[in-house]
């Protein structure tokens, strides 16, 4: 399970790195997207839900980290936009760059809402209402529109990424071989 998500954590580690220095030399008014959420809804396409759950929890908590807001919120709702696209996966799949794209729209409204809903509790709800419509859907809108290059470009790197184990017993490795044909 580790294995499956190190190197998916890796690339989300290095665009927190990126976004986190980027951040200084653009103007605020550009909303950079949510690579995170991308590679979060990707992972629950791909991988069991305990492994997309755990990157998810991992790379919504380095994002809380390196932000500096409420520790824990980008962790819950990157959970929770995982499990919701592991669910809709599991019932309603669809292996296309559409789908993907439309899971990663609906998984970033779902996690504004919570963002929402956390940050008015804090602030009070006429602050958050203003900041869930004008920062973080069109930060959704602007994940939405460089998702397909970048469902593309992480589902090459996936595989390449990705070793098959050795067996462990004979039994194994006969059946290895024969789903390799």
């Amino acid at each position: 399970m580790v294995r499956q998500i190190t190197f998916p954590f890796l690339i989300g580690l290095t665009w927190l790195i990126i976004k986190s220095v980027l951040l200084f030399y653009l103007p605020w008014s550009i909303p950079l997207p949510d690579v995170i959420l991308v590679l979060v809804v990707l992972a629950a396409f791909r991988y069991p839900l305990a492994s997309a759950g755990l990157l998810a929890f991992f790379l919504g908590f380095m994002q809380d980290m390196m932000s500096g807001g409420i520790l824990g919120l980008n962790a819950l709702s990157k959970t929770v936009v995982s499990a919701l696209t592991a669910t809709m996966a599991g019932r309603f799949y669809f292996p296309n760059l559409i789908a993907k794209v439309v899971m990663v729209v609906v998984g970033g409204v779902a996690d504004a809402l919570i963002v929402a809903i956390v940050q008015s509790i804090e602030h009070g709800i006429v602050q958050s209402m203003g900041l869930l419509t004008h920062y973080l859907l069109v930060q959704v809108l602007v994940t939405g529109v460089v998702t397909p290059p970048l469902v593309v470009a992480t589902t090459r790197l996936f595989r390449v990424a990705e070793v098959e184990e050795e067996p462990r017993y004979p039994h194994e490795a006969q059946e290895s071989r024969t789903r390799r044909r």
